[in-house]
């Protein structure tokens, strides 16, 4: 598997030829390793699918520069694994691998690659909302990536786990954004079955993810952010690459493989890795 890191070490992601096409085939290859992930394609797939889903606008972006951050800690623990093979270490090929050797080491402290990885569910979970989203109009409340902090002192120890009452997505008139018309433009008179603008669709998966973990200024900035969100035309030429079509064909394909990585990330953390299929 570090064959695949050393001739994928510096994947080239142009923002300008990425398409939601090249997003999925990317899950596709990290799915192929589903029994353990394989730690360099999961860093290539989570940063392609930030780049693509950042490629709003930098107002926009910046409510992922946290997770981002992430990514690039991931994949220096995983570097600094693979110097510690000439110490006779073993590298952190795969995520099960990882997270077993950390959890070995560090108890019920979870070490820095596991927190990272904690963290990048964030952005997999605001990905496969907006996907949602733009593809059925409508997501799920699927915040789950809370783990309580080991750390007393941390910040994150106050915060609540059930977050479903304070970020409960609203239909009021009033903070309504309407519905998208076929030229792109904003109709608050066209049908409610008509595709939400952009803005909604963004900003409801940020409300079904990144939220709960941002505090209430970065929330409002957030929310202010989204007022110069390109319309839904524009994000499937100009950001997704494709035509609407064929985006959402992708879309289709693409969340099966989100949720799976999810779920089985969320089970490689929780459970006991010596019962993984990896350690035998």
């Amino acid at each position: 598997m570090l064959s695949w890191w050393k001739k994928e070490k510096t994947p080239s992601i142009e923002p300008e030829k990425l398409s939601i096409r090249d997003i999925r085939q990317n899950f596709e290859s990290l799915l192929e390793t589903a029994d353990d992930y394989d730690t360099a394609r999961f860093i290539h797939a989570v940063r392609s699918v930030i780049e693509i889903t950042g490629d709003f606008g930098s107002s926009w972006k910046f409510a992922l520069t946290d997770v981002m951050e992430n990514v690039n800690k991931l994949e220096q623990v995983f570097k600094d694994s693979i110097d510690a093979v000439e110490k006779k270490e073993q590298p952190y090929e795969t995520l099960s691998q990882l997270i077993r050797i950390e959890k070995s080491a560090n108890g019920k402290k979870k070490g820095p690659g596991t927190r990272a990885i904690l963290e990048l569910l964030h952005v997999l979970n605001y990905a496969q909302s907006l996907f949602e989203e733009l593809t059925f109009n409508e997501s799920k409340f699927i915040y789950n990536e809370y783990f309580p902090s080991e750390d007393e002192n941390s910040p994150d120890s106050s915060i609540e786990p059930d977050y479903s009452a304070v970020f409960k997505r609203t239909e009021e008139k009033e903070d309504s954004f309407g519905a998208e018309s076929e030229d792109g433009g904003a109709d608050a008179t066209k049908s409610p079955l008509k595709c939400k603008s952009l803005r909604r669709c963004a900003y409801d998966a940020y409300l079904s993810s990144l939220a709960p973990k941002h505090n209430k200024t970065i929330q409002y900035a957030v929310w202010t952010a989204s007022f110069s969100l390109p319309s839904r035309k524009t994000a499937y030429s100009r950001v997704y690459k494709l035509p609407k079509e064929e985006s959402e064909e992708e879309f289709e394909l693409l969340l099966p493989l989100i949720r799976k990585l999810r779920k089985d990330l969320h089970l490689f953390i929780l459970q006991d890795m010596s019962h993984h299929k990896s350690s035998q």
